[in-house]
């Protein structure tokens, strides 16, 4: 039994050569299993040089059928030899499978196909419908900048109250009190009222609290920045393309700037987006030790004399403390997987001409001479498996619902250069903003 697995023109094709027995079952089980994505709509197997076909076979195909189904797709089968035709259709498999009689048929048929813009070469490209008028606004609890330099102590930790149904980010974790969390303060994403939460204990674990756990205070939740959207969302884009390999967030988040100032005169440079997207390679950078910690190195520190050189094992009075408590991770994992998440952007130039410095500094970090840039983004989010790609128009409830029914693979603060395809984002322009 030899397996070849291919796309053309965005579909899935298993080519399969030879006995899809018992054992070549499950070998085509394991190939799905790693090469099935959620956003593929159709998925094509050509039996051309498959001879035989048992029980275990049928089944492999009839398990593929209920899962298709389940996000309106098809199995389309193309090629097929006599003798596995005649026991596909003795099992009636035929009348779910789609049969042709060439692969070209086949591929040609697939609604694959209609969902990839061919034109799209350099440029995200994308439709958007206004879903709402109302003016929303951010509440800040903490200070960014702050944690950035290092200037917080326990005494920043707060206990943090829950607010249902909101989109939230931050810095956080659950526990007792404030002392048994001050050393795990990791990264926190709430959507629409349900909590996701990986620890900074070093283990790379995610946990899951569902809503109607956090509106009975069943948990304590402590942190020492937060930011909660408050009011509508007012716009839903959905980009679908063919050419993945340019796409970034950082390309969603320039679109999506370009977007406001064309078509939101009041445009204050600061949005919300809630996101749902097709991994193509997330790129992390995720707390993974005490901030608090950090901080307490940082300050103990005397300021270095000019021409001192500082040892490796100190951190540097310029470092970020949240650098130094936080892993990078570039290796551009979970191709294939869906992407929910939550977060802001701001365009510091706009952002400037309607607010503070005092204000910004709160839920963005400035540009320095090491690190210049004009767009500034913060965003978490959770990857799910057995998520089908399927744009909504209400796409906050789409969220809800493929959290508790998708299987939860990790929780990121995700970098800019994480690579997506197929988005769906649902955007929120913010008129004002209030710290606690």
């Amino acid at each position: 039994m030899e397996i070849t697995v291919s796309r053309v023109q965005g579909n899935l094709i298993l080519t399969i050569n030879g006995r899809m027995d018992g054992f070549g079952s499950q070998k085509v089980t394991e190939s799905l299993q790693t090469s099935l994505c959620d956003s593929d709509i159709d998925i094509i197997f050509d039996l051309k040089q498959m001879d035989y076909i048992s029980s275990a076979g049928l089944r492999v195909f009839q398990e593929i059928y209920r899962k298709i189904k389940e996000r309106n797709g098809r199995v389309i089968i193309c090629q097929v030899q006599d003798f596995p035709l005649g026991i596909m259709k003795m099992g009636g498999f035929l009348q779910a499978l789609e049969l042709h009689t060439t692969l070209e048929s086949a591929i040609s048929s697939s609604r694959n196909n209609l969902s990839l813009e061919k034109d799209n070469k350099s440029e995200l490209k994308f439709t958007f419908e206004e879903i709402g008028q109302d003016t929303a606004s951010l509440q800040v609890l903490g200070n960014l900048t702050n944690i950035e330099e290092g200037k917080i102590t326990d005494a920043d930790i707060q206990k943090l109250l829950y607010t249902p149904d909101k989109f939230e980010i931050g810095i956080g974790a659950v526990g007792k009190n404030k002392e048994s969390v001050k050393n795990i303060l990791g990264n926190i994403v709430i959507l629409n009222g349900d909590m996701l939460w990986t620890p900074a204990d070093g283990n790379a674990t995610a946990d899951f609290f569902t809503g109607d756990i956090m509106k009975g205070g069943e948990i304590e939740r402590f942190g020492i920045f937060q930011v909660t959207h408050l009011g509508p969302f007012q716009y839903i884009l959905t980009f679908q393309t063919e050419n993945t390999g340019d796409h970034s967030i950082n390309a969603l988040v320039e679109e999506i700037s370009r977007f406001a100032k064309i078509n939101c005169p009041k445009f204050s440079g600061v949005w919300v987006m809630s996101v749902k997207a097709t991994i193509e390679g997330i790129c992390s950078s995720d707390i993974k030790s005490s901030l608090i910690t950090a901080a307490k190195k940082k300050q103990d520190q005397q300021p270095e004399k000019e021409g001192e050189k500082h040892s490796l094992y100190r951190i540097p009075m310029r470092e970020s403390i949240i650098e130094a408590a936080s892993e990078d991770n570039l290796d551009n994992r979970y191709q294939g997987e869906t992407l929910i998440g939550f977060g802001y952007g701001v365009d510091l130039k706009r952002a400037k001409e309607n607010f503070s410095q005092e204000i910004l500094e709160t839920i963005a970090i400035m540009p320095s001479p090491m690190h210049q840039y004009d767009l500034f983004l913060n965003i978490n989010g959770a990857v799910l498996r057995d998520v089908p790609w399927n744009p909504s128009r209400d796409l906050n409830l789409q969220i809800s619902q493929e959290l508790k029914n998708g299987s939860l693979v990790m929780m990121h603060h995700l970098l800019g250069i994480t690579k997506i395809r197929n988005v769906s984002v649902a955007i929120s322009f913010i008129s004002s903003i209030s710290v606690k």
